[in-house]
C-alpha cells in the first residue's frame, strides 16, 4: 500500500471520529432538552459550573 493510500485511510478514519462524536454530542443534546435539563453556553458563562449541575437553572426561553 503506498503513502498517498495511507495518508487517505488516516484521513477519513479522522472524519469518521469526528463526525461520530458530533452525532453523539447532538443526540446528548436533544436528550437533555426533552428532560427540561437545557443548558445555554451563556448560562455557563454566568453561573459556572452551577449552571451544569442544576444548582442555579436558567430563566425558561420564550419560544
Amino acid at each position: 500500500m503506498s503513502d498517498q493510500m495511507i495518508a487517505v485511510l488516516v484521513f477519513g478514519a479522522l472524519c469518521a471520529g469526528a463526525l461520530v462524536m458530533f452525532l453523539l454530542e447532538r443526540r446528548a443534546v436533544a436528550k437533555r432538552r426533552a428532560e427540561g435539563r437545557e443548558v445555554d453556553i451563556s448560562d455557563i458563562l454566568f453561573f459556572g459550573s452551577e449552571a451544569v449541575t442544576g444548582k442555579n437553572p436558567a430563566p425558561e426561553k420564550k419560544k
